[in-house]
């Protein structure tokens, strides 16, 4: 992703989306590895379950974090990791949707504003047929945020 800063200069803003899987418990060390080598500069998490082990890679990486909780009543969040400054978050709850999904807002020095908005689509893979309709059910409700 490319913005253009009021001074002509171009520069990036590199994004990546990261799967803990279940929390990443006991694999802390190895994903912040993973995040590091990745020199993003917005970090999408999914499946969070500690805040504190967000919060710590946040410390590590030198970065902003901003978490979203579970609209389900389970424990697999969403989070963002940021080297830029945070200007507003909202974690979105949707009856329709089995997670929340987070909405982040950063203001790049010199820059337009960038809205990320990170989702964990419900996988359902015993539904077969339904889990699919079910996730373009949750991507209505994303896209209706997004344009409101």
């Amino acid at each position: 992703m490319r913005t253009r800063p009021e001074t002509g200069a171009e520069s990036r803003i590199r994004v990546l989306t990261y799967n803990i899987l279940l929390g990443g418990e006991g694999r802390e060390e190895r994903i912040a590895q993973v995040l590091a080598h990745s020199g993003a500069d917005l970090i999408a998490l999914q499946e969070v379950q500690d805040n504190g082990m967000v919060a710590r890679l946040a410390g590590e990486l030198g970065m902003t974090a901003v978490s979203g909780s579970p609209s389900d009543g389970g424990s697999l969040g969403l989070a963002v990791l940021t080297r830029l400054p945070v200007a507003a978050h909202r974690n979105h709850h949707h009856g329709g949707m089995l997670r929340s999904h987070l909405e982040v807002m950063v203001a790049p020095p010199g820059g337009e504003r960038l809205r990320l908005h990170v989702v964990h689509l419900a996988a359902r893979f015993g539904e077969r047929a339904k889990g699919e309709s079910r996730r373009m059910e949750e991507l209505e409700h994303v896209l209706s945020d997004i344009g409101g």
